[in-house]
């Protein structure tokens, strides 16, 4: 037979590499290859062969020198093909590589197999050892970073960095359950399931306070048909789960809540935060709550034993400012000198009458904390109102900022705007004190300072971990809790008044919005609630935030804003 290597063409490889002969008999299929690769490949290897004998065309193989042989990295199947047509040599790229381990060659092979067509079994078979996914040996943080990095470049659309680290903590959670029935991790790599729908199902399996299994779903099949889109929405899935586990004996017995629940980096108190009792030992660095509205939601039912004690229900608007502002001093008790107080709260219109609730809050906080500053949050999600409001829409709610002292912690929190860059210019003439014109040099900020009128939009891009820019309550329509804000909302109070690794308190713990967020923000919490139905879903919601903090990513984050901790500003 002709040989073709005198004829064969380079192609999907740079211009230049240099493609070098090797006698075949040199040639080896490493051993790394065949663990990776045990599916027998014989049709497609001969069909291969037909193609390049008619063609006289095939892709150089890649090798690396080791011990006198070269040893494949990518083309083990064109070397095959080759070998069946009686070729006693073979054009190759060699690379100047030494690895050092077997697990070095598996990641060479796998960094280069991705790059082509593959099943999604076999994605999922390289990903488990490239992440090294219950292997004996970890790689660190970084390198696991670069290679997130390197998965979300191949495989494209859809597969962004925190993707992957959902992903990851797919494949290790079911790493645990290696039998079940679901098979999530090979139907996103499929394309059937998205990530964030499996999320939301790994959350239903791992809530404590919902004990749903996978047993219960292999005879019940409420998550496999919402996987499956049979049930389209999440708050049907909770519904039907809910009732299934109403027929169960054990959900007869009421669920205990405690009085206190404690992690490494949150505690949830079941309290009116009245009477909170903070444990001895106990410094917070900032207060970061929403209290009720006055006299717009009853969030307890008249059976319920917190009905008569629920904050926003007062007699007058004022006994109900009162009230808030006596537990913020509770909280100012154990607070840093530095710390600072952020409040959301909105106006209240009854019978067509502003109450001036706003006004009522600063008067009554600037009777014992030093006034800061009043914010704008444009919300893009705002609600119709009726006709017969005589009012615009309201698009917008109120931030009240204070301090304990008139010295408090601030770090100028700054959004990366990739259309600005530094220059200097000449600066406009201003009449100095002594009555001189001066000018001087202005240098452009490459950044865009936070300002007191905010859009949700205009922190979209600093979401970490996939948090939505909805709010938690979205998640939990089942509980009947239906006041939040939204979720990007704490965002830049937080890393500009409390700083890193610092306590934040919630008197009014709600569905956990502030800790979920403050604990993706590598801060602590403490929250305060006082309905117990609220009490599972805060702790749940706290755990999401504890499984969205990852270092390398926050890390990133303070990158993008030039973000630096241990600044404290003095009022100006």
């Amino acid at each position: 037979m002709k040989n073709l290597k005198t004829t064969a063409k380079v192609a999907l490889a740079p211009t230049t590499r240099k493609v070098d002969v090797i006698p075949t008999n040199l040639i080896e299929i490493p051993e790394e290859w065949n663990q990776l690769f045990t599916e027998e490949r014989e049709e497609f290897i001969e069909e291969l062969r037909k193609k390049i004998k008619k063609s006289k065309f095939y892709t150089p193989i890649i090798v690396f020198f080791c011990d006198g042989k070269y040893i494949i990295i990518d083309g083990v199947l064109r070397f095959k093909a080759i070998q069946g047509l009686g070729l006693d040599q073979i054009d190759c790229f060699v690379l100047d590589i030494e690895p050092q381990s077997a697990d070095e060659v598996k990641d060479l092979i796998i960094e280069y197999k991705l790059k082509s067509e593959i099943d999604s079994k076999e994605i999922q078979k390289m990903i488990y050892h490239y992440l090294r996914i219950g292997h004996e040996k970890t790689i660190n943080d970084e390198t696991l970073n670069k290679r997130i990095l390197y998965l979300a470049e191949i495989l494209g659309k859809g597969w962004s960095r925190s993707n992957l680290f959902f992903f990851l903590a797919l494949l290790k959670w079911e790493k645990k359950y290696p039998e079940n029935h679901l098979q999530m991790s090979s139907k996103v790599l499929s394309g059937d399931l998205t990530i964030n729908k499996t999320n939301e199902i790994r959350k239903i399996l791992d809530d404590e306070f919902r004990p749903y299994t996978l047993d219960n779903d292999l005879e019940s099949g409420i998550l496999e048909k919402y996987i499956n889109g049979e049930i389209r929405f999440l708050k049907d899935v909770i519904k039907l789960i809910d009732s299934y586990l109403n027929k169960t004996e054990e959900r007869f017995t009421p669920l205990n809540i405690p009085d206190i629940i404690s992690a490494d980096r949150y505690q949830v108190f079941h309290s009116d935060a009245r009477k909170m009792i903070f444990p001895n030992g106990t410094k917070i660095h900032g207060i970061f709550t929403s209290p009720p509205y006055y006299k717009q939601i009853r969030y307890s039912k008249p059976e319920d034993p917190e009905y008569d004690n629920e904050l926003g229900w007062e007699d007058t608007p004022e006994k109900y400012v009162e009230n808030v502002v006596s537990i913020i001093k509770k909280g100012s008790e154990v607070m840093d000198d530095r710390g600072v107080i952020i409040i959301n709260i909105n106006e209240t219109f009854l019978n067509g009458l502003c109450l001036g609730i706003i006004p009522m809050y600063i008067n009554e906080m600037k009777k014992d904390f030093h006034y800061i500053q009043t914010c704008i949050w444009v919300k893009q999600d705002a609600k119709p109102q009726p006709d017969k409001v005589k009012r615009f829409m309201n698009t917008m709610e109120y931030i009240l900022i204070f301090s304990k002292s008139k010295t408090y912690n601030f770090n100028k929190f700054k959004l990366n705007n990739p259309s600005k860059t530094a220059s200097a210019s000449k600066g406009c003439s201003e009449q100095s004190k002594n009555g001189k014109k001066t000018s001087g040099l202005h240098i452009t900020n490459p950044n865009d300072q936070c300002r007191d009128f905010m859009f949700e939009n205009d922190f979209a891009d600093y979401i970490l971990l996939n948090q939505s820019s909805g709010r938690s309550q979205d998640h939990n329509l089942a509980t009947n809790f239906f006041g939040s804000f939204p979720t990007v909302l704490p965002i830049p109070f937080i890393m500009s008044f409390i700083p890193e690794n610092t306590t934040v308190w919630d008197p009014f713990g709600g569905t956990g919005t502030t800790g979920r967020t403050v604990l993706s923000l590598n801060r602590k919490v403490i929250i305060t609630e006082l309905l117990g139905k609220n009490i599972p879903n805060v702790v749940s919601m706290l755990e999401k935030g504890s499984l969205e903090y990852n270092e390398e990513t926050y890390n990133q984050f303070k990158d993008d804003t030039d973000y630096q901790e241990g600044i404290i500003g003095e009022a100006a």
